[in-house]
C-alpha cells in the first residue's frame, strides 16, 4: 500500500484524477493482500502439517473420527446428519490430528455444497486390509470442468484460499491413504 500510496500523490502532483485507475490501485492492494493472507496461510499449513509429522500414530476407532467430526462441523438444521459404521470396523493406526483435518474440510465442504438443506452421510467400513471412510452428500455436485481441479492448490470455487482440498489429499497421503471424489451435478 505504500507503493500505491507514492504513486498516488505523484498523480495528484501531476493533477491526474482518474478513477479507473484510483480502482485499479485499489485493486492491486486487495490482490497484494490477498497474496499475503495465503501465504501467510501456507506457511501456517506447512507448520502445523510439520507438528503433525511429529505426532505419534495412535490407533483410533473410525467411529470416534467421524463422530468428532460431526461435533466440530458448523451444523445447520436443514441439513440431517446420517452416520453408518460397520460393527466389525477396523481400528485405524494414524496420525489423528491429520485425519480430524481431512474429515472436518470434508464435512464442511459437504454442508456447504447444501445451501437449501440435505443429507450428510458418514459411512466407515472394511474393504479388505483397509478401511474406507465416505462423506456423501445431497448438495448441487461438482462440475467435470471443475471436478479436475479441485485438489489444486489454491483453487476454490468459494473465493477462499484454496488449501482445504489440498491439504487434506496432503494428509491421507501422509497417513497412507488416499482422497478420492465421485460427484455428478
Amino acid at each position: 500500500s505504500s507503493y500505491v500510496g507514492d504513486i498516488r500523490r505523484k498523480l495528484r502532483l501531476y493533477g491526474i484524477q482518474d478513477e479507473f485507475i484510483n480502482r485499479k490501485l485499489s485493486q492491486t492492494v486487495q490482490a497484494v493482500r490477498t497474496v499475503l493472507d495465503l501465504s501467510m496461510n501456507l506457511k501456517n499449513l506447512i507448520a502445523s502439517s510439520g507438528e503433525a509429522l511429529a505426532g505419534d500414530h495412535v490407533y483410533v476407532s473410525p467411529k470416534v473420527l467421524l463422530h468428532r467430526a460431526c461435533e466440530s462441523c458448523e451444523k445447520k438444521s436443514s441439513v440431517l446428519i446420517q452416520i453408518d459404521i460397520s460393527e466389525d470396523i477396523f481400528d485405524v493406526y494414524v496420525l489423528e490430528k491429520s485425519v480430524q483435518d481431512i474429515l472436518y474440510n470434508l464435512v464442511n465442504n459437504a454442508i456447504e455444497a447444501m445451501p437449501q438443506g440435505g443429507k450428510l452421510t458418514l459411512r466407515a467400513y472394511n474393504k479388505n486390509d483397509s478401511v474406507v471412510v465416505e462423506v456423501s452428500d445431497t448438495g448441487i455436485g461438482i462440475s467435470e470442468q471443475i471436478h479436475k481441479k479441485i485438489f489444486s492448490l489454491f483453487f476454490s470455487t468459494k473465493g477462499n484460499s484454496g488449501f482445504g482440498l489440498w491439504s487434506a489429499r496432503q494428509n491421507a497421503l501422509r497417513n497412507h491413504g488416499d482422497l478420492s471424489v465421485e460427484s455428478e451435478i
